[in-house]
């Protein structure tokens, strides 16, 4: 199932733990997705354009982000 799905129908379900034991709920996850992805399109980015991101544990957020610009 898509994250955005689970966001919207079960929002308060666990996404993620990161190495730390910092934890993410697929709302929380997803919020920050969208976020990423209004700033990557302020920046011009467009559909199909590459971008290079870290592998630091927020990395899934940034990710999302990407494709969703």
């Amino acid at each position: 199932m898509h994250p955005d799905v689970i966001a919207k129908t079960n929002p308060d379900r666990l996404a993620l733990i990161t190495d730390d034991g910092r934890t993410r709920t697929y709302a929380q996850l997803t919020a920050a997705a969208w976020r990423i992805a209004r700033l990557f399109r302020s920046l011009g980015l467009q559909p199909g354009d590459h971008v290079a991101l870290s592998r630091s544990p927020p990395a899934g957020g940034r990710c999302r982000g990407s494709r969703s610009a």
